[in-house]
């Protein structure tokens, strides 16, 4: 059996014993592994929940819908767990356009893109052959080529969400005036709190200003999304 099989094998079984921190902590060991499907996310987010770490939670199953924008469950399983946090007091709306991304699956945009082309390039080169029937592998590859161009939209909606810098607020913390503990206090960051991120500094991370101004944070308080 692989180590990956052990580690899944591990994980559901501690979860299956109410051991929800064990199971959490296996769930964390298949990421790291590069067995971080959307399943393995929404799993590592249930057992954060169970264990009554809803930052941690919140991290995961937005981590579940960056890798499967589908995924219902994880979405909805989201939706709950923030309706039972305070209200963070720095949140930034993401613009539309990356919303849309946000709900895009890349690797069906990226096929869009690539047999939308191909498949244009074969119409045009059919059409010259065959004279009789240019008329029909025109609209054809016209169509292909409009399917490309769909995909290629949608792929770049796909990355500019993933390159945003957003970021799920672990455990509650002060948002701070400079990156240092001695720093003005701005005001809370309440866990679960989807925020994005300008730049990071050493251990610290600066936020982009929403509702109110920006500021620091450590950056041990945040999950990156998209990232471990």
């Amino acid at each position: 059996m692989s180590e990956i099989w052990r580690t899944a094998a591990k994980a559901h079984r501690a979860f299956r014993e109410g051991e929800f921190s064990e199971a959490a902590r296996h769930f964390e060991e298949l990421v790291e592994q590069g067995a971080g499907s959307a399943d393995v996310w929404f799993n590592l987010g249930a057992a954060h929940y169970r264990a009554g770490r809803k930052g941690k939670a919140a991290w995961a199953w937005e981590n579940a819908l960056r890798v499967d924008p589908g995924d219902e469950e994880a979405r909805a399983g989201l939706e709950r767990l923030r309706a039972e946090l305070p209200r963070a007091e720095v949140r930034v709306e993401a613009p539309l356009v990356e919303e849309i991304g946000a709900r895009l699956d890349g690797n069906t945009a990226a096929l869009f893109l690539l047999l939308g082309w191909g498949f244009g390039c074969a119409f045009l080169v059919l059409g010259r052959r065959l004279r009789a029937h240019r008329t029909l592998a025109s609209l054809l590859a016209a169509l292909a080529f409009l399917a490309a161009l769909v995909g290629g939209a949608a792929l770049y909606l796909v990355e500019r969400h993933r390159s945003a810098g957003w970021a799920v607020v672990l455990e509650p913390a002060q948002l701070r005036s400079a990156p240092h503990d001695g720093a003005e206090a701005i005001r809370p960051l309440a866990e679960g709190s989807r925020v994005r991120v300008e730049r990071f500094d050493g251990s610290w991370a600066l936020l982009r200003g929403g509702e109110g101004p920006g500021g620091w944070v450590p950056s041990a308080a945040l999950g990156k999304i998209g990232g471990y």
